[in-house]
């Protein structure tokens, strides 16, 4: 079944590469037999320069399964080119191979399963901190929704933000805004089990903090674990990737903000949004690097390889931007590029709040880890739109976009018939 997610030519290499763990060094083959090697690095464009570099790389089917999970994620944003904006975080390999990894998973997980640290152990876990809040958001769009929700009102309270000058806050502003991270991997294939793992208490016999949570469930040497001042932009990234990543489709396809999964014996629906107390510019003990304004592109050239670029590179490569000769700081700030910043100013989210926080050591993520206050489950229901709302609303964004010079995206058809994602799996 693997097989029909991966074009004809392709697979054979693709699929000794996942098999001996050099996945990476296979598809880099494909993109060079295909000459698309110089747009490995690349960001994509959008939706339809991504479908036309990976066409080597993905069948005709997972692409049409692909092209179907962005025009749902911007059906739920109410616009048409939400995606485009959150391709634009990852460059094209980084994205290729993710989904890649994610789709042959499914398939070899069993083989290929990795044990992890709180199942490896037999001592019993310690109830959890943390409760889970259960939140239905309904609306016709997501912003909506979201805006209109007084349980999302007070989870994004800035900490007495009427109190401070939005217009000229910072991260280096001394000060303890909360910070935001969203996740759908709990939605994946095993993903609650690990999610359990990461969001209940450590054991005192572990190696780290006991009585706190341990969101970095690997032993990496180099953790990563990115933050958002903005709950908005968390949630959306949430979004995205659980609508990007499916399970390949059955005859009924699951939205992920419909999806439910299992946590702590309770049933949920939707992604996962956490919320940390956090002081800035960092917590004691802790070094921190904000990027100059003006430098984002640099910054977000550096995450965007995160998928397949060697941890220490990657921390060397924040750490030249810093022109320093002192080591890799624990916390990096950078501020979201211009055009994500753009579109969530309509969530009516302060510019100021734009900024993510990339914690990159083990005492940096440990600390976060202990500073967890909130888990919340978030779902969503969309009611259907009144036609000449519809209308009216496609009309101001094309004319948006002519205006800004943004080409117009064509909507994928709707699919024929349940039978054609059957035979997504079965490969008729």
């Amino acid at each position: 079944m693997a097989k029909d997610l991966i074009n004809a030519e392709a697979y054979p290499h693709v699929a000794n590469g996942f098999q001996l763990a050099c996945l990476r060094v296979a598809m880099e083959g494909v993109f060079r037999n295909a000459g698309h090697e110089s747009r490995l690095g690349d960001t994509p464009l959008g939706v339809m320069d991504f479908l036309a570099v990976t066409a080597c790389l993905f069948s005709p089917k997972l692409q049409k399964h692909l092209r179907s999970n962005f025009d749902r994620f911007d059906n739920l944003c109410g616009e048409e080119s939400v995606s485009d904006m959150f391709l634009a975080e990852r460059t094209i390999q980084a994205w290729a191979y993710d989904i890649l990894d994610f789709y042959l998973g499914y398939f070899f997980r069993l083989a290929m399963k990795k044990e992890h640290d709180c199942q490896s152990n037999g001592t019993p876990t310690p109830p959890a901190l943390v409760p889970i809040q259960q939140i239905q958001l309904q609306g016709t769009f997501l912003k909506d929704a979201w805006e209109t929700n007084k349980d999302i009102q007070t989870i994004c309270d800035f900490g007495g933000s009427k109190n401070i000058p939005m217009h000229s806050w910072k991260p280096s502003t001394p000060g303890a805004a909360p910070v935001f991270r969203g996740v759908s991997h709990h939605l994946k294939q095993d993903g609650a089990q690990i999610v359990e793992c990461q969001i209940s208490t450590t054991p005192p016999d572990f190696s780290r903090k006991p009585g706190a949570p341990h969101l970095d469930s690997c032993d990496s040497e180099h953790p990563s674990i990115y933050t958002s001042f903005s709950a908005p932009r968390a949630f959306l990234w949430a979004v995205f990737m659980a609508e990007l990543f499916q399970d390949p489709p059955a005859q009924t396809q699951v939205q992920g903000l419909t999806q439910e999964f299992r946590l702590r014996g309770t049933t949920y629906q939707g992604i996962l949004l956490f919320k940390f107390d956090s002081v800035q510019p960092a917590p004691s003990g802790l070094s921190w690097y904000q990027l100059p304004e003006g430098r984002e592109l640099e910054w977000a050239n550096i995450g965007r390889r995160q998928s397949i670029q060697p941890h220490p590179e990657r921390h060397q490569a924040a750490h030249n931007l810093q022109q320093e000769t002192t080591d890799s700081p624990d916390l990096i700030h950078g501020r979201d590029l211009y055009d994500l910043r753009k579109y969530l100013t309509s969530w009516s989210c302060e510019q100021a709040l734009l900024w993510q926080t990339a914690f990159t050591s083990r005492a940096a993520v440990e600390s976060l880890s202990s500073r967890l206050v909130g888990i919340y489950a978030i779902s969503f229901e969309q009611l259907q739109q009144h036609p000449e709302n519809i209308s009216h609303r496609k009309g101001k964004i094309a004319m948006l976009k002519q205006n800004m010079g943004i080409p117009l995206r064509k909507r994928v058809p709707k699919r024929n018939s349940d039978d054609e994602m059957s035979q997504f799996l079965l490969g008729h």
